[in-house]
């Protein structure tokens, strides 16, 4: 903790501005700098809002988000949110917390709704090898490049993941291992916490991958969302996920890449 120490002259200030100046500049310099990502707003339509730090702030295109920004969508709101190497379109009914700590990438919390999320690694110049991370309460999930669709329930906070091309890590928080989900795949937590084999699930035909404003649509159909409630009436006690050989090499590989 700095103390500033101001000398006993009564009519002159000017020596103690200086002098608290200096200390400013010392603290300044000796203090850890963090370089966070830039994220921007795309693209909103319908009911959406940023919370910061307990405000309630209107979304416009173009703002910029900080670290630790919670951006919050209603019955009819989508937001696009872009950095350098990753894309999140947050659909309707969502609540997801920013972590912007790495540079050019979002890493995230989903605390309920969904995203699609687009992480471009060859994009990277200053983060090179970083991963991008999303978590919940019931999931974790790492990303080395792909595109992936991510929804978190609000009730039961079960998790799903469907990816569109690529792979991804998956865990759900009280499993002892992670399992990874490839193109065309999905998988989702069950009531203990723990990630099922991945597999087709049956809702992935209802998943809108679309995250470009000149493409069509943007909203996901409400099938979706009837799907997935359905997905977790099914498979909700169905055990975790048994590991193979074939899954333990195909964790190597990942943890080599």
């Amino acid at each position: 903790m700095w103390v500033l120490w101001e000398p006993c002259v009564k009519n002159d200030d000017t020596d103690v501005i200086k002098l608290k100046n200096l200390f400013v500049l010392i603290w300044i310099a000796l203090t850890p700098s963090i370089a966070f990502s830039s994220a921007s707003i795309l693209f909103t339509k319908g009911s959406a809002h940023v919370i910061r730090v307990n405000e309630k702030i209107s979304l416009d295109k173009g703002m910029i988000l900080n670290h630790g920004d919670s951006v919050i969508t209603g019955n009819n709101g989508l937001v696009i949110i872009k950095s350098v190497a990753s894309t999140y379109k947050v659909s309707k009914n969502s609540n997801l917390k920013l972590d912007l700590k790495t540079k050019e990438i979002i890493n995230s919390s989903v605390r309920h709704g969904s995203v699609v999320v687009e992480f471009l690694r060859a994009k990277l110049r200053e983060s090179k090898g970083k991963t991008l991370n999303v978590r919940s309460r019931s999931s974790v999930i790492g990303v080395r490049g792909t595109k992936f669709f991510t929804y978190v329930d609000r009730k039961e906070k079960n998790s799903v993941i469907s990816v569109e091309h690529g792979s991804v890590s998956f865990r759900g928080v009280n499993a002892t291992r992670k399992t990874l989900v490839n193109t065309s795949n999905s998988s989702m937590t069950n009531s203990k916490n723990e990630h099922l084999a991945a597999r087709k699930l049956g809702f992935e035909g209802y998943v809108n991958w679309n995250l470009s404003t000149n493409k069509g649509a943007l909203h996901h159909s409400d099938k979706l969302f009837t799907a997935l409630e359905k997905i977790w009436s099914m498979y909700k006690n169905e055990n975790a996920k048994a590991w193979s050989k074939r899954s333990d090499d195909m964790e190597s590989l990942w943890n080599r890449n």
